[in-house]
């Protein structure tokens, strides 16, 4: 929703949504655990029996946005602001050649904590931001990056400059031999240990329903990290990262 639409939502709006999505068709359901695919069935018979049946999967809609690069400042009386900067990414469907490459790109970026970029530049060398982070999201219809973090208000501009910075660098440059050497060893290492759990486990498989993947993600996951080449980021990010493109939001107070 946006500021124009969502004022104008009524309580009738509301319900026909509900009765649109909240059916059997559009149902997605995982199971994780100790129970047999007969129990599981009476279970879904039982708890289900009330959901209309519906008349077939709801389709997302296609998402359309110019490239529109902004300054956006929205001033609460706070000593810190919050700082967010980012631009949609054409479709980024996870079989797209790209997917795996910018993933690796980001961790490497702001997606690594301590081993990051963003974190090295800002947090470590100069002081100006105690966390700092980014994402490349793979959407329905759409993809997105989004870099984002706090920091003192005098300090905004500044930190809004390195992020756009670190940013150039990887669409003009890619990554480092060692780089991507140590993002493939965290990144496969990590992996096993996100399935120890029922409700881990359970977070990919629905992630295979909902996105469409092959019944194999889990199998191949690791390799297809393995596979990525310093190329295949370079390649990847110049298609995807717009450093021109960013529209920056600042909330907060105003510098001193």
């Amino acid at each position: 929703g946006t500021l124009a639409t969502v004022p104008t939502l009524t309580h009738t709006d509301v319900q026909a949504f509900y009765a649109t999505c909240a059916t059997r068709s559009n149902a997605v359901i995982s199971a994780v655990g100790d129970v047999s695919a007969e129990e599981l069935t009476r279970l879904l018979d039982t708890y289900l029996a009330d959901l209309p049946v519906g008349d077939g999967r709801n389709e997302v809609p296609v998402v359309t946005a110019d490239a529109n690069p902004s300054l956006i400042r929205i001033e609460v009386p706070v000593p810190q602001s919050t700082l967010m900067m980012g631009h949609l990414i054409d479709t980024l469907p996870r079989d797209h050649e790209d997917f795996w490459p910018l993933h690796v790109a980001n961790y490497i970026l702001g997606g690594g904590g301590f081993e990051s970029r963003l974190t090295d530049e800002v947090r470590e060398k100069r002081g100006l931001a105690y966390g700092i982070g980014s994402n490349i999201w793979s959407i329905k219809q759409r993809g997105m990056f989004l870099a984002q973090t706090a920091v003192n208000n005098a300090v905004v501009d500044q930190v809004a400059g390195i992020i756009r910075n670190e940013v150039t660098k990887l669409h003009t440059h890619g990554v480092t031999a060692e780089e991507l050497k140590d993002a493939k060893a965290f990144l496969s290492g990590e992996f096993p240990i996100r399935l120890g759990s029922n409700s881990t486990i359970m977070t990919y498989i629905e992630l295979i329903q909902l996105e469409g993947l092959p019944l194999d993600y889990m199998d191949t996951r690791v390799g297809n990290i393995m596979a990525v080449t310093e190329a295949d980021i370079l390649r990847a990010v110049k298609r995807h990262l717009r450093p021109d493109n960013l529209t920056v939001v600042v909330v907060g107070g105003p510098a001193q």
